[in-house]
């Protein structure tokens, strides 16, 4: 399955109970048909719980705005701040402003956590390229492995 391969790349161990609870929650969801889309959530949603210390749990999936229908936004839980990040994402940064942690740790989780949630934003590449400028996007994602 497509979800268990994605966890298992980035050495995450999801209970199977889980995936499935994960993999119907992504039925929901309106793809367009594109299995990149997906990944690139997916991306993004283990970014964000290695920013914030979330587990990964079917509930905690983030709502990105080109996960929904074209015009409709009725399935975006109101708990979600900006383009589907959860709320307690701030939990990630009030972290790193109360807690001694190496500061190159920090940042590059952050860009990490950025850089995957605009990818989740951007079906294209190019769009992607043109939002965050093409050598910093190749340099980004190379450092990251993403």
């Amino acid at each position: 399955m497509l979800i268990e391969l994605c966890f298992s790349r980035h050495g995450l161990a999801v209970l199977e109970e889980e995936i499935d609870r994960i993999a119907k929650r992504c039925t929901e969801f309106y793809w367009r048909g594109n299995i990149r889309q997906l990944i690139q959530v997916l991306q993004a949603w283990i970014a964000q719980t290695e920013g914030n210390e979330q587990e990964i749990r079917a509930e905690n999936l983030p709502v990105f705005k080109l996960m929904m229908a074209p015009g409709d936004d009725s399935l975006v839980p109101k708990s979600l701040g900006v383009h589907g990040i959860p709320a307690d994402a701030g939990k990630f940064i009030e972290k790193a402003l109360q807690a001694d942690q190496p500061l190159h740790e920090t940042v590059a989780a952050f860009e990490k956590l950025v850089l995957q949630a605009a990818m989740a934003r951007h079906a294209k590449l190019g769009e992607l390229a043109n939002a965050l400028g093409r050598s910093t996007l190749d340099d980004k994602r190379k450092k990251y492995g993403i």
